[in-house]
């Protein structure tokens, strides 16, 4: 999130940030224990209200109770794998993580054994995505 195309002329129409939806705002949300909540209703739903071009699903969801990272809580992620590979998406992905206790290596090797196959499923498969691996 960024306020760069708030007012640049590299992004026309410039992106429209509500009062009290900055990066600024952003930031004075950090420590406060309802951090991912407050960024999905203060910061990011109002982004997309004052933005046509924008939607939910540019955006992730700061608020996943999980906080670890794929493969390691309840969020299916073959249907993701599955619209990356219908839309032909090829770049990169990224595990955003918030909680370590388990272990970086640990974190690691669950999201990259998910990823994988979750990747390898969606290439399988047709449109319909199969069962998950959460």
């Amino acid at each position: 999130i960024t306020d760069k195309y708030g007012s640049s002329s590299d992004f026309a129409p410039p992106v429209t940030i509500p009062k009290g939806a900055s990066f600024t705002d952003m930031i004075a949300l950090k420590g406060k224990s309802d951090i991912g909540d407050k960024i999905n209703t203060q910061i990011i739903q109002p982004l997309i209200d004052a933005n046509t071009r924008l939607a939910r699903s540019d955006f992730p969801d700061f608020n996943d109770p999980n906080k670890l990272g794929p493969g390691m809580g309840d969020i299916d992620q073959v249907p993701i794998f599955q619209a990356l590979h219908d839309i032909g998406y090829s770049g990169w992905v990224s595990v955003e993580v918030f909680d370590y206790s388990p272990g970086v290596d640990t974190i690691l090797r669950a999201s990259m054994d998910t990823m994988v196959r979750c990747a390898e499923l969606a290439s399988k498969s047709g449109p319909a995505s199969k069962p998950g691996l959460g």
